[in-house]
């Protein structure tokens, strides 16, 4: 069966996405109610429920829109990358930490930060696992530790982008996680 959404019912989904992210700024995520979410929206308490069981749904849905629109980008031939579309999702993903730079600093060191990086993580893991088994990764690395690595590395690259409060442009850092993927960490540790 395909569910297309009209207009007015992605409005409504809209609003309350950024009703969940604009309490997120002022409140921990455990202490936000879904009357406070459907206020802030300016929707009706069923309307909430037609879309969401609950507000961890509401929350993991923004993960997946996050996926559509990365594995969009991934497809997409990347041409600073000589095997096209491979880490295609990470300059996308580097612009979304930057339009949400907020919401991730005020989830740093909360439960929610900690649900969103694994959220991150299994988005990226999915479309890490996806590319890697239609093109393969590294010769002689079980693909399992290769795509653990790519997710990894740039989990900490935008993490510490993150805290740097990102003086780096999203280009910038997305050219330091595939240098980091394509060429390691050359010299002494």
């Amino acid at each position: 069966m395909d569910k297309r959404i009209d207009r007015r019912e992605h409005k409504t989904l809209q609003a309350l996405h950024a009703a969940l992210m604009s309490l997120l700024l002022r409140k921990k995520y455990e202490a936000i109610t879904i009357q406070e979410i459907i206020d802030t929206a300016n929707v009706g308490r069923s309307t909430f429920y037609a879309h969401y069981s609950n507000k961890d749904e509401l929350w993991r849905s923004g993960f997946k829109q996050l996926e559509a629109k990365l594995r969009e980008t991934q497809s997409k031939p990347d041409p600073r990358n000589l095997k096209g579309g491979d880490l295609g999702f990470s300059l996308a993903m580097f612009e979304h930490a930057r339009e949400y730079r907020n919401v991730f600093r005020a989830l740093v060191g909360r439960r929610a930060g900690a649900m969103a990086i694994t959220q991150i993580r299994l988005v990226l893991t999915e479309i890490v696992q996806d590319d890697a088994g239609s093109k393969g990764i590294v010769e002689g690395i079980p693909q399992e530790l290769a795509v653990r690595f790519i997710v990894d590395t740039f989990v900490n690259v935008l993490r510490w982008w993150i805290d740097q409060e990102p003086r780096l442009a999203p280009g910038k850092a997305d050219l330091l996680f595939r240098r980091l993927v394509q060429h390691g960490v050359r010299g002494r540790l």
